[in-house]
């Protein structure tokens, strides 16, 4: 029982941070990371910034519009000698190389511009 608490304790928190953050004037930033796995060891993330929207859903109809073309680039006859399997969920996209272990995983994602996925920066 303690735990259902918390988690609808956690949700509730999470909602009121995005209903205030959506609520605010703010652009919204969509940001694509790149994973690359090689032999199951863990990959860095990579960001890169793509473009700014004035709101939430431009931006992810953007995300879904990056996450479509990556798609489909991967599904092309000339992109299927290289890749062995392509998996697709929302704006993820994962692909696995043949003849070497590795997958690349890339993400299409959108964040408030007061948001910067890198995380803080160095002095």
């Amino acid at each position: 029982m303690r735990r259902h608490w918390r988690s609808i304790v956690l949700a509730l928190c999470c909602s009121l941070a995005l209903a205030a953050s959506a609520s605010a004037e703010c652009a919204w930033v969509l940001w694509s990371s790149s994973t690359l796995l090689v032999s199951a060891e863990p990959g860095s993330k990579k960001w890169e910034l793509m473009s700014a929207w004035q709101t939430m859903s431009q931006c992810l109809g953007a995300a879904k519009g990056h996450a479509d073309n990556v798609w489909k680039a991967s599904q092309s006859d000339a992109a299927r000698p290289g890749i062995d399997t392509s998996d697709r969920i929302e704006n993820t996209i994962s692909t696995r190389f043949k003849g070497v272990n590795a997958s690349l995983i890339q993400t299409f994602e959108c964040f408030p511009d007061t948001v910067d996925p890198r995380g803080p920066k160095g002095k």
